[in-house]
């Protein structure tokens, strides 16, 4: 029953944060048009409370979720016992996505009308989420398989998801390894908590 109502909560706080993500991408779409760096914006209060604050947390606390989750079905309920069916899951529900709507979001942006050369394994626009999600899932999924259980290397793990994260951008962006690098330790940081 307890459990029950942890993973209700859960569900909760993934709504709000899915409805954060579009709020704040609504809000600054529709007051300045294009989605260039937030760090371009004028100060004033609004863009504070939209870009700032709630523009900071929304996706580190949708990438904790996700990390509660994987742990949720991973130790309690079992699922994908062996590498290959994450893998094949994950395949097919984050790579399979992102190649369907790369192509779609470099027209929405207009790049195929420039002279850039698009290559499909620099995320562009919002897809860089499904491909650092994927390496989450897939780092994630190699740790937990060592039973890497102990405080220890508990420990060990966090501080190196720490330092990945202050020299991520030393990471290429190819295959959303930059991102990954980047967002890491909002995902593992919730695998062990189910434990306690």
């Amino acid at each position: 029953m307890n459990k029950e109502i942890r993973l209700n909560d859960i569900v909760i706080l993934r709504a709000i944060s899915i409805i954060l993500v579009v709020f704040v991408h609504c809000y600054y779409i529709y007051n300045y048009g294009i989605l260039s760096d937030i760090e371009t914006v004028d100060l004033t209060i609004l863009r504070i409370i939209n870009l700032d604050i709630l523009g900071r947390f929304r996706m580190p606390m949708f990438i904790f979720i996700s990390g509660f989750l994987f742990s949720f079905l991973h130790y309690e309920k079992h699922k994908y016992p062996k590498f290959t069916d994450l893998l094949s899951n994950k395949f097919k529900r984050l790579l399979i996505p992102y190649c369907v709507f790369f192509p779609v979001t470099a027209w929405s942006l207009g790049l195929f009308e420039q002279d850039s050369h698009i290559n499909i394994l620099y995320p562009i626009g919002h897809l860089w989420f499904l491909l650092m999600l994927f390496w989450c899932f897939i780092f994630t999924k190699m740790i937990v398989a060592y039973k890497v259980d102990n405080t220890y290397s508990i420990g060990i793990i966090i501080f190196l998801a720490y330092i990945f994260a202050f020299i991520s951008h030393l990471f290429p962006d190819i295959l959303g390894l930059n991102d990954f690098a980047n967002k890491y330790i909002y995902f593992f940081c919730r695998i062990y908590l189910l434990q306690i």
